[in-house]
């Protein structure tokens, strides 16, 4: 029997045509954000630079062997911004960093579990985006 309703993908194997239409949806506005960074010229050499300034950080320390609390927060938000936001590897920002792409990973997780380290990194964006369009 045919019925009147277009179907996005096979329900039996993921479920219904709602949660594919919302899913599909997400991974587009989160592909759009991507797009909208780079066009932007906000690469990971900028990104670091940006966190160092907005944070008070000698871009040159973030990537040296300190464990120093601030520096460590720097680090977890410009591995989250970069990872989640810029589709950057983890592999590469651990080169950046001159850290494990392990302890980009742990960092990346620890971000994801504090609302607060979300908000800042967020507002964060929000500023530095704002920056860059300005220039």
């Amino acid at each position: 029997m045919m019925s009147n309703h277009v179907l996005v993908s096979d329900e039996r194997i993921l479920g219904g045509s709602e949660f594919v239409e919302t899913a599909l949806k997400r991974s587009g506005e989160m592909y759009d954000r991507r797009m909208q960074i780079q066009s932007a010229g906000i690469d990971l050499f900028a990104l670091i630079a940006a966190v160092c300034r907005w944070r008070d950080i000698d871009d040159k320390v973030i990537a040296g062997p300190t464990k120093r609390l601030e520096i460590a927060r720097a680090r977890a938000l410009v591995s989250y911004t970069a990872t989640r936001d810029q589709s950057i590897s983890g592999s590469e920002v651990a080169r950046r960093l001159n850290v494990d792409s392990s302890a980009v990973s742990r960092e990346v997780q620890r971000v994801g579990r504090d609302p607060e380290s979300i908000a800042a990194a967020k507002t964060f964006l929000g500023l530095f985006e704002l920056q860059k369009s300005q220039h």
